[in-house]
């Protein structure tokens, strides 16, 4: 959930000018950015206010974690492999990837349409067609289909639904509608059977114990690094449980990340932050990595 916050705050006639298009005709609007050519969706008051606002969206995390997995010796800079962008919304991250790093071909998962939509646009306006797999699935636990709740406000807030309770956000509120569903595990030996995963960056909302289930024997075949968002809020709202959660990570992984500090951590460590980022509204980014999968041992 990006905000724009005080420092280096937009002029009065740049929030002008947003108000007239957030409040107008709904149309795509398209601005150039350090993420290429992007366009967004003039009601999104998130994802796409930050980056009117902005003109880039997480290069810098790009660079900083890319570096920082690369100095680990986590990534194998002369043979990279695929980076699995899960979570793709419009395609910020996935043309920040293939801009910012050593990594070449890029598959973007996006299940919602008209998020798809855009993440599409934005790959083809870049010239990034060959480069970047559009992918039009949720990844989960199981094969089939699923149902996604729809955030009218953040765009980058829709969800797989596994409750309707209401939330802090209202979520019992929110329309659904059915996407197509595959494992992980599934997709890559159906269409990239013979292809090296190298990285995987991932931000679901909460959905990430679900990938893991439906995820591992890549995971554990192809010792992939895993960039992804850690919001206890949306992981328990998911229906995993924080010991399931814990569980699964610790299957495959010996050390993790935190963004707030990109120290290593043990993953037995990793149940605090459920405790350390309680609130609905509070969240960070992991790294998850296995020191035996070091390219160096490999």
């Amino acid at each position: 959930m990006s905000r724009i916050g005080k420092k280096n705050s937009p002029s009065p006639l740049n929030k002008l000018h947003w108000w007239l298009l957030h409040n107008g005709p709904r149309r795509h609007v398209t601005v150039d950015t350090r993420n290429g050519r992007i366009s967004f969706d003039s009601t999104d008051n998130c994802v796409g206010k930050h980056v009117f606002f902005r003109r880039e969206y997480d290069v810098d995390k790009v660079e900083r974690f890319i570096g920082l997995l690369d100095a680990g010796d986590f990534i194998d800079r002369a043979d990279p492999g695929l980076v699995l962008n899960v979570g793709a919304n419009i395609g910020l991250l996935a043309t920040a990837l293939k801009l910012y790093s050593v990594f070449d071909s890029v598959i973007a998962f996006e299940p919602v349409p008209s998020n798809f939509e855009l993440l599409k646009k934005n790959v083809i306006q870049n010239g990034m067609e060959r480069d970047i797999e559009c992918v039009n699935i949720a990844l989960s636990s199981a094969d089939g289909e699923i149902e996604m709740e729809l955030s009218e406000e953040n765009y980058g807030d829709h969800r797989v639904r596994r409750t309707s309770d209401n939330g802090a956000f209202g979520e019992s509120e929110r329309k659904t509608l059915r996407v197509p569903m595959n494992r992980l595990d599934t997709f890559m030996k159906r269409y990239h059977e013979h292809d090296r995963a190298g990285l995987i960056w991932m931000d679901i909302q909460g959905h990430e114990g679900e990938f893991f289930a439906g995820a591992g024997e890549l995971i554990v075949r192809d010792r992939v690094p895993v960039v992804t968002e850690f919001w206890p809020y949306g992981i328990e709202r998911s229906g995993i449980s924080r010991a399931r959660y814990c569980e699964l990570v610790a299957s495959m992984f010996t050390h993790f990340y935190d963004r707030d500090e990109l120290k290593l951590h043990g993953i037995d460590e990793i149940g605090g932050l459920f405790e350390q980022y309680a609130g609905a509204d509070v969240g960070t980014d992991i790294i998850l990595v296995n020191t035996a999968w070091k390219k160096s041992t490999a």
